[in-house]
């Protein structure tokens, strides 16, 4: 069972604080879980019994002890119904009692986030188990808004700090997803902002960020219940119902313009050596070339093409032109950054790393970069002003114009002509290893992947993560299967950390045979493109 954790110093008397901490959690509604209850229910519930069992691990799969799982009927049965069971030191739990239906599943541990999803219990025969992966409390959130599901990885993050008795950590989450969510909503986070403070002893903040909320959404019930509440303890009743009066002339979600969602691209603050090779006059690629280049390309790739791509993506043209009235690639208006080592090519010829970059810039600038690449025998190609704003047909073809042209000017091993890529370019090169066998042999994906299966979700039960791109015909698909490999590359405080390990695992039971994870330790999603974990996928990719 958790407990909730006050301040241990408080500027109110016990009895007053007590109430108001009272008044806080019951109003912070769904940011802040109910408590859970305690005892396992009497087996005389209407419906057939049914035992409901599962397991509790962290990402990785490590058993957690002691972790709350509660069941509550959703429609049907008694709504005020719960069954609790707690983890064995397997991370087992089970209990005997569910009639029939769909039940909410919550599961908390301290130091995780919580769980949380939809079981069914059918009819007739037993349910199968319910696993649960857990993400780390640590788990460090989007620094920016990458997707439409940003504002509630901060809302998730926040609402477990709090949980947990983090505060200032709590605070940082939920006042980032204060502008991303509608006006109607922002209240509630609003209030969970104004707990943190009451829970510091910070009592004036605490009212003026309740003022917040109220001038928001001024016909708030809860917010009005808990903000008189807490000026009737600090003998400013009057006071506040003044404020609440001025509230009158104005409307609901008065502020709303004054606060619009940010869904852009973060700040890529270019260095200056890299300025200089986006400035650079490209070179034609040719084989003499040595070191670090920008170059232009003039082969394009036979299945490159828009055609090609429709026929793999599944976008249909009019769909493609809705986003890009010009879904053509001019590779006279298009430069890529080229390394190539400074030594003879390998016996059998060069690798080659296809790079997809979630920024403008293809390269690299790290000498230790280069000395794993240099003693592996790799040449390096990533496409300029190719990063995630880009359309991914124009993405996708560009790579594949790279592979085509190093392996037309260099001599290549093209066992070893692979397509890589970083966050939302990791997920761009895990469909191209899939769409495309017949130029890569396999993708590295670093803090990012797709995958053509829906991928359970780990920590919310009956959820999915959605196809990122068609499954390939069944010969294609055996070829990827036996043949190519694929590294996915994730950390410990990684917020994709939970789909790159329900990827994994779904590639290793859909038969492919070539699949390996890099778990770094400590490592967030902007870890960056470092020489150690380079040369640990590069020595799977390479392992024959």
């Amino acid at each position: 069972m958790r407990s909730t954790r006050h301040a241990a110093a408080q500027p109110l008397p016990l009895r007053r604080a007590a109430i108001l901490a009272a008044c806080l959690l019951l109003a912070a509604g769904l940011l802040a879980p109910a408590l859970l209850a305690t005892a396992l229910l009497a087996q005389d519930e209407p419906g057939a019994a049914a035992r409901l069992s599962g397991r509790v691990t962290d990402l990785p799969g490590t058993p957690i002890a002691g972790v709350v799982v509660t069941l509550s009927p959703i429609g049907g049965g008694e709504e005020g119904s719960t069954f609790t069971a707690t983890t064995d030191r397997r991370g087992r739990w089970g209990v005997l009692g569910p009639w029939p239906g769909r039940w909410r599943i919550v599961v908390e541990a301290t130091g995780f986030i919580p769980g949380e999803g939809h079981v069914d219990v059918p009819a007739v025969g037993s349910p199968a188990p319910v696993d649960v992966g857990l993400r780390s409390l640590d788990e460090v959130p989007p620094a920016f808004s990458e997707s439409p599901g940003t504002a509630l990885r901060w809302i998730e993050a926040g609402s477990a700090l709090l949980a947990q008795g983090r505060t200032a950590e709590a605070r940082v989450q939920l006042e980032k997803a204060v502008p991303l969510v509608a006006p109607g909503d922002r209240p509630e986070i609003l209030r969970s902002v104004a707990r943190t403070h009451f829970l510091e002893g910070d009592v004036e903040t605490t009212v003026a960020t309740l003022e917040e909320a109220l001038r928001l959404a001024p016909d708030d019930d809860e917010t009005r219940k808990l903000y008189r509440a807490l000026a009737a303890e600090l003998d400013r009743l009057a006071e506040a119902e003044a404020f609440l009066g001025t509230l009158a002339e104005l409307e609901p979600g008065g502020r709303e313009e004054a606060a619009p969602a940010s869904t852009g691209q973060p700040a890529f603050t270019m260095p200056p050596e890299v300025v200089r090779w986006l400035e650079a006059d490209p070179v034609p690629l040719a084989a003499e070339l040595r070191g670090h280049h920008a170059v232009r390309l003039a082969d394009t790739s036979p299945v490159g093409d828009l055609g090609t791509f429709l026929e793999r993506s599944g976008w249909t043209e009019k769909q493609v032109r809705q986003y890009d009235s010009d879904p053509s690639r001019d590779l006279a208006e298009e430069s890529f950054h080229l390394f190539v080592p400074d030594r003879e090519p390998p016996e059998a010829g060069w690798g080659v790393i296809v790079w997809v970059a979630p920024v403008p810039w293809g390269g690299f600038s790290r000498q230790e970069i280069e000395e794993v690449l240099t003693r592996r025998g790799i040449v390096w190609i990533g496409a300029n002003r190719a990063g995630n704003p880009r359309p991914v047909w124009k993405r996708q073809g560009l790579a594949l114009d790279a592979a085509e042209s190093v392996a037309r000017h260099f001599p290549v091993d093209r066992s070893r002509l692979w397509v890589a890529g970083y966050s939302g370019g990791g997920r761009v090169a895990s469909a191209l290893a899939s769409q495309y066998p017949e130029a890569f042999a396999g993708a590295f994906c670093f803090f990012g992947v797709n995958h053509f299966h829906p991928v359970p979700v780990p920590d919310k039960p009956g959820k999915l993560w959605p196809v990122g791109f068609p499954e390939p015909p069944r010969e294609r698909l055996a070829t990827i299967r036996a043949d190519r490999s694929f590294v996915l590359l994730t950390g410990e405080r990684d917020f994709n950390r939970a789909e790159t390990w329900g990827t994994y695992r779904h590639l290793l039971a859909d038969g492919f045979e070539r699949v390996e994870i890099v778990d770094l330790p400590m490592a967030d999603h902007y870890y960056g493109l470092q020489a150690g974990a380079l040369e640990r996928g590069l020595a799977f990719l390479d392992r024959r």
